[in-house]
Parts: C-alpha cells; sequence; structure tokens
C-alpha cells in the first residue's frame, strides 16, 4: 500500500505539553467537575462517556463554523471535554483562553446536540450506555 498523503493529524507537542501543565494546574486549583479526554470515537463518544457517570445531561451547540461530522468525530489529540462550576467559570477561562463554550450540564438524563438550528443528537443518557456497551 502506497500512502500518497498523510491520513494522521498533525500534533503540536509544544502547544499539547503547555495545554498538559494547564489541565495540571487546574486541577490542583479543582477547577474541573469533569474532565474527558477526546479520543476513540471522537467528541461525541466522549460527550456519551460523560453523562454516564450521574443521571445528569448536555445541552450543547456545535459553533457555526464547525463542520459538524468533523467537530463530532475528529479523534485529534489534546483536546478534552471538561465541565466548570459556574463559580469557576471565570477561572478556567483565564487559564483555558482557547477554549469554546459547548453549552450547559443539565438535570435530565440526555445528550443534546445541535448545529445551526438543528437536532443532531437527542439521546437518553441510558439508550447511549446501551449502545456503547454493544459489541460492534
Amino acid at each position: 500500500v502506497k500512502m500518497e498523503e498523510s491520513t494522521l493529524p498533525s500534533i503540536d507537542l509544544k502547544k499539547n505539553f503547555d495545554l498538559y501543565k494547564r489541565i495540571h494546574q487546574g486541577h490542583k486549583k479543582k477547577l474541573f467537575s469533569s474532565l474527558h479526554d477526546i479520543s476513540e470515537g471522537g467528541m461525541a463518544v466522549s460527550l456519551s462517556e460523560s453523562c454516564f457517570g450521574g443521571s445528569l445531561g448536555l445541552d450543547l451547540k456545535i459553533p457555526d463554523e464547525e463542520n459538524p461530522l468533523e467537530a463530532l468525530f475528529n479523534e485529534a489529540p489534546g483536546r478534552f471535554i471538561v465541565t466548570v462550576s459556574p463559580d469557576e467559570v471565570d477561572s478556567f477561562e483565564k487559564l483555558f483562553k482557547d477554549s469554546i463554550k459547548l453549552g450547559v450540564v443539565t438535570q435530565e438524563s440526555e445528550l443534546k446536540i445541535q448545529f445551526q438550528n438543528r437536532i443532531l443528537i437527542k439521546k437518553t443518557t441510558e439508550s447511549l450506555k446501551e449502545i456503547w456497551r454493544t459489541p460492534i
């Protein structure tokens, strides 16, 4: 097999190292209510997994300038899903100036993701957990 162009994402090691140092600082300051890497399956899977631990949900909007498929399923390294209590938002934003707010944690046990006023995903946490557990 001959590859003409690399399909692997480029990694900026210096930028990733800086990110991990800031995550460590945030952890020491107890800024995060939750923190999950975006890895296998991309953001859609990581968001689902973030909902599994409790009976809470997420109501999110993908920014209009993003490609929703890339945003939801890209497995590029150095990305994280973070939830922060309202009391910690200012401290979080000072430490992570380049973060993107996607939405809010809800009391409903449901993951809802919108893009340009269209609902892309609206599933209960329990149904997502069943899908996640089902072998391929």
